[in-house]
């Protein structure tokens, strides 16, 4: 039988362990926000650096704003400074789950067109992916053009693959890495036009209106 002195040595040595713990969590937590300020600065300039590489000259025009899209918190949506309607947006890190080797990830531009009935695609690249060398990699844009049968889209249906009903051509011999992108491009022109159709957030609740029947009080 265990007696009084055991069960109080296990007792100190629990508490010893939590605040142990608790010590660990505290620390953890202050790095945590001491460091926050260089991984966004690090995050900033690895976006703008990937941007540069996909479309030089891009990135000095952007200010990335990095939000959780679709529940997707590795998604970064990068925004143009521009005040008019044609700024741009890109999709950072958009995930095509099902390629023929297995996840890609894509960037995906859009930005406003005069007469454009929604935002239209403006550029699609390929950013990491592991597929068949000489067939799936003519993703890629320095392997084929491949890629720029997305520009200027409108239509999520239209950004699948003929086969499925849309105006994307296949790659010879590599259907299944095409399909995988063509349906990532369309997922994206889905959730951007749901979430361009919103109004803007000024940061002001909007105005309560009265119901007509409600006269106006006054003091």
């Amino acid at each position: 039988m265990s007696g009084p002195g055991n069960w109080q040595a296990a007792v100190r040595s629990g508490l010893q362990l939590g605040g142990l713990a608790g010590l660990a969590a505290l620390l953890i937590g202050a790095v945590d926000h001491w460091t926050q300020a260089g991984r966004d600065a690090n995050r900033l300039a690895a976006a703008n650096a990937r941007l540069e590489a996909l479309w030089p000259g891009s990135s000095r025009a952007w200010d990335p704003g990095f939000q959780s899209v679709a529940g997707m918190p590795r998604v970064s949506v990068v925004t143009g400074t521009a005040p008019s309607p044609d700024a741009p947006h890109v999709y950072l890190n958009w995930p095509a789950p099902n390629g023929y080797a297995g996840r890609m990830q894509i960037a995906v531009a859009f930005r406003q067109v005069p007469d454009a009935p929604r935002p239209v695609v403006y550029a699609v690249a390929v950013l990491t992916h592991q597929e068949t060398p000489g067939l799936g990699d003519r993703i890629e844009r320095r392997r084929s053009p491949w890629l720029n049968q997305f520009t200027g889209l409108h239509a999520p249906a239209a950004a699948r693959l003929r086969a499925d009903g849309g105006e994307i051509d296949a790659l010879s011999g590599a259907t299944i890495t095409a399909r995988a992108v063509a349906e990532a491009v369309s997922h994206a022109m889905r959730i951007h036009h749901t979430r361009s159709a919103r109004p803007p957030f000024t940061g002001k609740p909007s105005p309560q209106k009265r119901p007509p029947s409600e006269p106006e009080k006054r003091p």
